[in-house]
């Protein structure tokens, strides 16, 4: 396994921190490589190290029991804590991907209409009702 090198002093250093701090104060997505698995988690190389927690890699709520699948694996993420002079850089996927579920959630909603026929599954039947999956 080859172990990347992460600048974190000179010139490029001090560019790199200055880009994940402005992503961190913008909330700006980026990028990074799963490179290594950890006892807690995933570390992903963002031109630092970066942790990446097993519950915020996915949408998935319960442990994933195979963190090996995502070792090599190129990442959208947010940087959501850092600290510049202890090395500490902390990211998440899962907040993009609720994000993108929730707008995708309002474009559905938005397209409803009363009266409206829709074709799905039937995923539970109560006595208040029925819960329907559908494709949308």
């Amino acid at each position: 396994m080859v172990t990347p090198c992460f600048p974190t002093r000179g010139r490029s250093g001090a560019l790199i921190w200055k880009k994940i701090e402005e992503a961190y104060r913008s909330k700006a997505a980026i990028q990074g490589k799963v490179w290594n698995l950890i006892k807690g988690g995933l570390v992903a190389d963002i031109g630092v190290r970066a942790f990446v927690s097993p519950a915020s890699a996915s949408l998935i709520c319960r442990p994933q029991p195979n963190l090996e699948s995502w070792k090599g694996q190129t990442i959208t993420c947010r940087v959501i804590k850092m600290n510049r002079k202890r090395g500490n850089v902390v990211v998440s996927r899962r907040v993009l991907l609720e994000e993108e579920s929730e707008a995708k959630r309002q474009q559905v909603m938005a397209s409803l209409a009363e009266g409206q026929r829709l074709t799905g599954h039937v995923k539970n039947i109560t006595d208040y009702g029925v819960f329907v999956i559908w494709a949308g």
